[in-house]
């Protein structure tokens, strides 16, 4: 299973949000707009997924998530 989790990211605690995440998830897309960032993530499953997810929610300084899993 392949997915984008896309991040809000609190602005004062960017850089420290990034390498938090950079030491898990190497894949990491910066964007400007309404999203901050994009992690690629490779799992198993939607329940591996859902853990990772909610692991990344427990970062401080992280404000919104929103997943997107790729179908084909």
């Amino acid at each position: 299973m392949d997915a984008l989790v896309l991040l809000k990211i609190d602005s004062k605690r960017y850089r420290e949000v990034l390498k938090k995440i950079n030491l898990k998830y190497p894949e990491i897309y910066e964007f400007t707009g309404k999203i901050d960032v994009a992690l690629r993530i490779k799992c198993n499953s939607i329940d591996e997924l859902n853990s990772m997810v909610d692991e990344i929610r427990e970062i401080e300084g992280i404000i919104d998530t929103d997943t997107l899993v790729r179908l084909k």
